[in-house]
């Protein structure tokens, strides 16, 4: 079978993904209309001069009946009979000064509102003007209710007003051409002094005396290339914006720009704020649904093709790849905040914006006239194939620009299986697919780079179809459903399985097994397989015979397992010794035998298979990952482990080698699966919790401590739902009931996945896995 080819993950499937649970996350929605006057749904219209609409947002479009705190919704106005602006605010409070959409009699014009909800249900729209209007609102997401918390969670204020140059507010103004302004808000308008990551503001131009755009970015950043507003002289126009808070002093300031010859006028209301660690550096947003700010970033402009699209044909659709593009991860976004732009229409109309190989909805984001120049922040769920899609719901072409100001983080997906190796960690999902995260020297991440990754990242062409990994020394391999192996990373001796001893960064398929492959095995530097006929082989370093074929001699395809041409219910890598359990429930081992981690009596190395004394029948499960030693679950659910013990490895409450299985102490029942790491080893148990023993400096074992334990002792924070452990070189991981994943130990390369690289004493939620 030819290797897949490549393919960029973006938000998981309905049916995979967890949903946000943190107070203060967004859980991203297809657009949905929640209001329009002029057809009468969810109020009559038109608005009333000076009147107000009291909208039913909960338990409609996606959102959820109870248990939220806000709504991001793109609010548009159309058929003003007079000037004014509407204030969208809970419902219940004190109307704010502030307001959301300014306009001038006829004009159609759009804005994106993130609207805090009224303790009944609701949000108000205030029409702030002499003269009717119609009112149209899609929801595009929603918060969580709660006391906001981690870093990323949204807090929605009432709207306040902090910047009105025109009256001195914040600054005086108005703003002169290509001059910047420096605007404190911490403290202001209900934002805290301290703990603000980035700030929600609707900002709007007024009175502009030439064209030109306006630009907000962090206090101390430079100018980004980008911009926020586009206007023309003499033009009002709003424009939502998300921004990172100025990290150069203790104000926590924001700067704004005005790109044009002219004087301008700049209002901001503050709609609520980002609790601090928005940031894509270690300790950035874990949990699903946070926010990520990012620096703003061209990913679309169809006037010189960037983006990969030109001009906009009448009702044409861009298909925007978003996924792994502006700091934007490959995998975990659940939804992308855009500045979106449209330029130069022919004829009026309005844009779409929503996830890729959905149907598109009757909402909209951006209205505009022929020739107008106009900008919206869009809140864009992503598609399953990282894309979104703007489509041109007008009769002419149209240019569109998108900005990317930052993403909220999807979950991933269930976890069903997970590998520690060396260095690095992959997983296996739900969905099929598999992720992978840590050191990549060799390309065992297989994403097609050599870069080390502090959080999951997609592994090339298996994003479905994959039902077990292996992952071991600097190389993982897969099974697919299809009984065909692929593996990839480090192959000086073979160990990928293709023929040749080249490295690669994607998965290669291993020669001459494309079909018929029961289970896999990743040894240090070599790998094994379990045929369906139950044949045994492996291929790869061969110097101390752990390829068992009666040789030394490595092998950079498959090789047959001498003696074990049928019978073989699993096989187990390690670094240099194999074991095996037969469908009978024997126990064989093979490999370097110096610590006695064959369990024959001996000391003596066999390159071809040799019976564990004492374990010919009854082994339900074994595993030989570890350094010298070798660990087994007897059908009574007893452990017993044997070879190299001077950590305290086997168990048994001494650090003295045994050349044959000795009982681990206290685990005489009740144990579920095992697994041998270095020098340390862990177990599951019966009511899902997890013990490990052995050496622990880098906190191998998770119990809070580095002191090293002969004996089993508990793993901290998993007494109950573990399903999944795999021990790795000096770090553990685990998964749960619920599909989340949990690492601890050592940390250097981020193999922990939790976006750092700080070693761990107790199991650590693995990023965008929680």
């Amino acid at each position: 079978m030819a290797s897949p080819a490549p393919a960029a993950l973006g938000a998981p499937s309905a049916g995979s993904a967890r949903s946000a649970s943190a107070p203060g996350s967004f859980a991203p929605l297809t657009p949905a209309r929640l209001l329009d006057t002029r057809t009468a749904l969810g109020a009559g219209g038109p608005v009333a001069a000076y009147g107000t609409i009291h909208l039913s947002v909960l338990g409609r479009g996606g959102v959820p009946t109870a248990g939220v705190s806000a709504v991001a919704v793109n609010v548009t106005v159309t058929g003003p009979k007079k000037a004014g602006n509407v204030t969208v605010y809970p419902d219940g409070a004190g109307k704010p000064t502030a307001s959301n959409l300014n306009f001038t009699a006829g004009q159609t014009i759009p804005n994106l509102v993130i609207a805090k909800v009224g303790a009944n249900g609701k949000i108000a729209l205030a029409n702030n003007s002499g003269g009717t209007i119609q009112l149209i609102a899609d929801v595009a997401g929603f918060y969580l209710g709660g006391v906001p918390s981690v870093p990323g969670a949204y807090v929605p204020l009432v709207p306040a007003r902090v910047l009105d140059t025109r009256v001195n507010t914040g600054s005086s103004g108005p703003v002169r051409p290509y001059d910047t302004i420096h605007l404190s808000i911490p403290g202001v308008g209900g934002v805290p002094t301290t703990g603000v990551g980035a700030l929600v503001l609707n900002v709007t131009v007024t009175a502009p005396r030439a064209a030109g755009n306006l630009t907000v970015y962090p206090n101390g950043a430079s100018t980004p290339t980008t911009s926020n507003l586009n206007f023309v002289a003499g033009q009002t126009i709003p424009n939502l914006v998300v921004v990172k808070v100025g990290m150069n002093g203790p104000d926590g300031s924001i700067a704004v720009t005005n790109n044009s010859g002219g004087l301008v006028d700049v209002i901001a209301d503050v709609a609520g704020y980002y609790v601090a660690g928005t940031s894509i550096e270690p300790g950035a947003p874990t949990d699903t649904g946070a926010y990520v700010t990012l620096p703003p970033s061209r990913m679309l402009d169809t006037r010189s093709g960037l983006g990969g699209s030109n001009l906009v044909a009448p009702h044409g659709t861009v298909h925007l790849r978003v996924a792994g593009r502006g700091g934007v991860p490959a995998i975990g976004a659940g939804a992308v905040v855009l500045n979106v732009t449209v330029t130069g229409p022919k004829s009026a109309g309005n844009i779409t914006v929503y996830p890729d190989q959905t149907p598109m909805p009757t909402a909209s984001n951006l209205n505009f006239t022929p020739g107008q120049t106009i900008p919206n922040l869009v809140v864009a769920k992503v598609g399953a194939n990282g894309d979104i899609a703007l489509t041109n719901n007008s009769g002419s072409t149209v240019q569109l620009i998108a900005d990317v100001a930052g993403y909220h983080l999807a979950s991933l997906g269930e976890v069903a299986q997970i590998g520690a190796g060396s260095a690095h960690t992959c997983a296996l999902l739900n969905s099929g697919g598999v992720i992978c995260w840590g050191a990549n020297n060799d390309g065992e991440l297989g994403n097609g780079t050599t870069t080390d990754s502090l959080v999951p990242v997609a592994v090339t062409g298996l994003d479905s179809g994959v039902t077990s990994i292996s992952a071991s020394g600097d190389h993982t391999c897969a099974l697919t459903s299809n009984g065909a192996v692929y593996c990839w990373g480090m192959n000086a001796y073979g160990q990928l399985g293709d023929g040749t001893s080249v490295d690669s960064s994607v998965p290669v398929p291993v020669a001459g097994l494309g079909e018929g492959v029961a289970s896999i095995s990743a040894g240090s530097s070599y790998t094994c397989a379990v045929l369906a006929n139950g044949a045994g082989v492996c291929w790869g370093r061969n110097g101390d015979g752990q390829l068992g074929n009666g040789t030394t001699t490595d092998a950079s395809a498959p090789v047959a397992v001498s003696g074990l041409g049928s019978g073989v219910a699993s096989i187990s890598g390690g670094v240099n010794h194999t074991c095996a359990v037969s469908t009978t429930g024997s126990a064989s081992c093979w490999g370097y035998n110096a610590s006695g981690a064959l369990g024959n009596g001996t000391l003596d190395s066999s390159t071809s298979p040799v019976p564990v004394t004492g374990l010919s029948s009854a082994v339900a499960s074994i595993s030989a990952t570890g350094y010298q030693h070798t660990c087994a679950v007897l059908t009574s659910g007893a452990a017993t482990c044997w070879g190299r013990n001077w950590r305290g490895q086997l168990g048994d409450g001494t650090n003295t080698d045994s050349t044959t299985p000795v009982t681990v102490t206290g685990l005489g029942s009740g144990v579920v699966s095992i697994s041998s790491g270095y020098q340390f080893t862990c177990a599951t148990l019966t009511g899902g919790s997890a013990t490990c023993w052995g050496y622990n400096t880098d906190g191998e074992l998770g119990n809070m401590s580095n002191g090293e334990s002969d004996v089993p002792v508990p793993v901290a924070g998993l007494d109950s739902g573990v399903v999944v452990l795999s021990a790795g070189w000096q770090h553990s991981c685990s998964v749960l009931t619920n599909g989340t994943a949990r690492c601890w130990g050592f940390n250097s390369s981020g193999q922990l996945g939790d976006s750092t690289t700080a070693t761990a004493l107790w199991p650590m939620p693995v990023t965008s896995l929680n």
